[in-house]
């Protein structure tokens, strides 16, 4: 299974489960399906942030507002000894990581 794919994607957009994605082409790597978008020949799903110059340069156009929370496997964690939430060190650094990647802090 590779995220965000078609099956997912149809899920979130309230499109039933019978949708069949036999027919969809899929890329070991998210740059190949960018690149298949920009050049015209496709339509893509690709996270947000990675697109987000071709957005603004208008290289890209988001067709519609659905989104697809990453699945579990494909997620990051930070992991730390217990006990230790509150250490100072600990705390910078989850605070600093979530604020790079565009998160709420805790």
């Amino acid at each position: 299974m590779t995220w965000p794919n078609w099956r997912m994607w149809m899920a979130a957009a309230g499109v039933d489960n019978n949708f069949d994605d036999s027919r969809c082409v899929g890329f070991a790597d998210s740059s190949y399906v960018v690149q298949a978008v920009v050049e015209g020949g496709a339509v893509g799903l690709a996270d947000l942030d990675m697109i987000a110059g071709d957005l603004a340069q208008g290289r890209l156009v988001r067709l519609f507002d659905v989104g697809v929370r990453i699945a579990a496997p494909y997620a990051y964690h930070l992991v730390y000894p217990q006990g230790s939430e509150e250490d100072a060190r600990v705390v910078a650094f989850r605070d600093w990581l979530l604020g790079e990647a565009g998160a709420p802090t805790a």
